[in-house]
């Protein structure tokens, strides 16, 4: 893979861990422990030393870590007072985790 194409997926995946740290907090304090989670996520992808494969893979295992556990991805969801809304807000949630998982596999 060129370096021109680790760059653009370590630039997407800044991106995407930006606009999911966006949403988690919306949830106020029930998101807090998922917030500290993406902070991990993109800090490995912000730290200026490593070369974009080394990001990438640093966030894929900061990613996976994040997944698991009680309070990880998988167990969150979005709440909100309207269904169509916690339907649409869940069904973004859920596209960002998997675009973030893309770039950074």
């Amino acid at each position: 893979m060129s370096e021109d194409t680790m760059r653009a997926r370590r630039l997407r995946a800044r991106e995407t861990v930006a606009d999911l740290i966006q949403l988690v907090l919306t949830e106020g304090p029930r998101g807090v422990h998922l917030y500290r989670r993406l902070l991990g996520v993109r800090a490995a992808l912000d730290h200026e030393q490593s070369t974009d494969a080394e990001a990438l893979r640093d966030g894929a295992e900061m990613l996976q870590e994040a997944s698991h556990g009680r309070g990880g991805l998988s167990d969150f969801f979005l709440s909100r007072t309207d269904q169509q809304e916690m339907s649409e807000a869940n069904k973004e949630y859920q596209r960002l985790i998997a675009a973030l998982r893309a770039e950074l596999s």
